[in-house]
């Protein structure tokens, strides 16, 4: 793991229960910064938030009343940015060659918030990082058999990916022949697994389920049927976990590397308790700048107070009924 990687990973680990203000103070300065930019070198978004915004200068009480951002808009901006003048911390990009993605380059330090985030709420969920994976996914039908390097953490790690298509009994002589001790799956996948496994035989110890549509009752069920833990993690091309389960209730959120938010049809923060959309801006994008990029992910926030711009954790994420 790269020096850059460890200090970024500590800062997440130090931020994760730190108190409020302090936690503010920290993101002030990266909301400035990351709006100037989008103000002052991204002519498509001066046209797009120069109603709400009269100079390089923003009032953050006033950032509800930006548009958010949707994927045809989102997709139709990336086109736009192809010509821009980058701060020099996002002079290294990378191109995201999904094409599902509403980003089509990202800067250097938002991919590596990216996977800091991803390590930080997989290890407040228990995920033995070091341990070897097996991926039974739609995301990875293409994708090479096996890897290594599945965590930022340990880069030699191991990590194999099966056919997400294949019968059930297919599917559970494969996870046993690779020898992993971590599954990632789909929903659907998970129930037909537990199914066919007729009680808690697949070899695994903890299972983590990538899918919006996993309500708590579904997991409930193949957490009981499986008899090891299960993960449910949101993700988005580019964007990494959005949102995981934390193993003490609810959702947790990567706060410290974008502003989350849950909005109502306006754009408006949700009445308390009400279900509403998941709405992201990643802090440290500066090649495509994705100011409130509405994700399509249902969502209801945790009990409490906001901080100053955002959530720190959900109630419920994706699927928001039992």
């Amino acid at each position: 793991m790269s020096l850059t990687h460890q200090l970024f990973l500590q800062s997440l680990r130090e931020l994760g229960d730190t108190a409020q203000n302090k936690f503010d103070t920290h993101r002030m300065p990266l909301i400035a910064s990351l709006l100037d930019h989008a103000w002052g070198t991204v002519p498509a978004y001066r046209r797009r938030i120069g109603v709400h915004v009269a100079d390089a200068s923003f009032d953050l009480a006033r950032w509800c009343d930006l548009p958010v951002l949707r994927r045809d808009e989102a997709i139709a901006l990336g086109a736009a940015l192809e010509a821009r003048v980058l701060p020099p911390e996002a002079n290294e990009v990378e191109d995201v060659p999904s094409p599902a993605s509403p980003v089509r380059r990202r800067s250097r330090l938002a991919a590596i918030a990216t996977a800091c985030a991803r390590e930080w709420m997989l290890e407040r969920n228990g995920i033995d990082l070091a341990a070897s994976l097996a991926v039974l996914h739609s995301d990875h039908a293409g994708a090479p058999p096996r890897g290594v390097g599945w965590s930022i953490t340990f880069t030699d790690n191991k990590w194999f990916a099966g056919d997400h298509h294949a019968e059930p009994e297919a599917q559970l002589a494969w996870l046993k022949d690779s020898g992993a001790t971590l599954l990632r799956t789909e929903a659907a996948t998970a129930e037909r697994l537990a199914a066919a496994s007729r009680g808690p035989r697949l070899g695994i110890e903890a299972l983590i389920i990538a899918d919006a549509g996993l309500t708590p009752g579904r997991r409930a069920a193949i957490e009981a049927a499986i008899g090891v833990p299960v993960v449910h993690i949101i993700e988005e091309p580019a964007l990494g976990i959005i949102a995981a389960s934390d193993p003490r209730g609810g959702y947790l959120v990567p706060a410290a590397t974008a502003v989350v938010e849950v909005v109502d049809a306006e754009g408006r923060p949700a009445a308390s308790g009400e279900p509403g959309e998941l709405v992201l801006t990643p802090l440290y994008e500066y090649a495509m700048p994705l100011l409130r990029y509405a994700t399509g992910i249902a969502a209801i926030a945790a009990p409490g107070p906001p901080t100053l711009i955002g959530l720190r954790k959900l109630d419920r994420a994706g699927g928001v009924s039992a």
